[in-house]
């Protein structure tokens, strides 16, 4: 039977597998009658490869980080969506009313429905449209004492820390898909390797029933799940 890493539990994976590389260690000399391989530095090198994939961060461990600045861009958006209101009341009360509407769209409008629903690419584009639309309406916005000259590098900073903010996010998560990658390509390699030295088992032990027996999944589940090893144990 082939072993699928996605059928088990990481910890049942291990835990499965390093019991049976152990028992492997124990019956070694059965195990190289059918294939040379079955050396004591192949074994150690599998029990080796197990502890290497079970040390690789699990889901929660790797996308902590990247979790709590999704969370910390969250209140950002609140911070930069606020300010980019106060920017729509200056163009509100520095152009004419039948020039609001395109004004506002020129200051990114479109994309504030969808960068208030968290959209970190239009969020992005709206303060940047925003920032855009100051430079070139400055002194239209100042006019009359309007928008204050202190607006103008506060909204600067909030849209260069924003794309910095994201720039970080987006970092995380590429790795978080690289780390993902990787313990998955290791639990399937690790649940590869425990399918081939099963199989062998049932030929290697094909005529002993017990011994047989130590190397099969429904054993070694049960093993795992209700045996605490210790040196005093005499099972494989």
């Amino acid at each position: 039977m082939k072993i699928k890493a996605s059928n088990l539990a990481q910890s049942k994976l291990y835990g499965c597998a390093r019991r049976a590389w152990q028992s492997c260690e124990r019956y070694q000399s059965s195990f190289i009658t059918l294939r040379a391989c079955y050396t004591p530095a192949y074994i150690a090198h599998q029990l080796a490869v197990v502890a290497a994939a079970q040390k690789l961060p699990d889901f929660q461990a790797r996308t902590a980080e990247t979790e709590a600045r999704r969370i910390e861009l969250i209140h950002y958006m609140r911070h930069a969506t606020a300010h980019w209101q106060q920017l729509k009341r200056y163009i509100s009360t520095s152009f004419p009313a039948d020039m609001q509407h395109i004004m506002y769209g020129a200051a990114g409008e479109q994309y504030y429905r969808a960068a208030a629903l968290k959209s970190w690419v239009k969020l992005a584009s709206l303060m940047q449209a925003g920032h855009l639309f100051i430079t070139k309406h400055q002194a239209q916005l100042a006019a009359n004492n309007n928008m204050p000259a202190s607006f103008v590098a506060d909204f600067a900073a909030i849209t260069t820390e924003l794309h910095q903010k994201l720039d970080v996010f987006r970092h995380g998560r590429q790795t978080d898909h690289r780390n993902t990658a990787d313990k998955i390509a290791a639990n399937n390699h690790v649940a590869a390797q425990l399918s081939i030295l099963l199989a062998d088992a049932k030929v290697v032990f094909r005529n002993d029933d017990v011994v047989r027996q130590f190397f099969t999944l429904n054993y070694l589940r049960h093993s795992v799940h209700h045996t605490v090893e210790n040196t005093n144990n005499t099972q494989p």
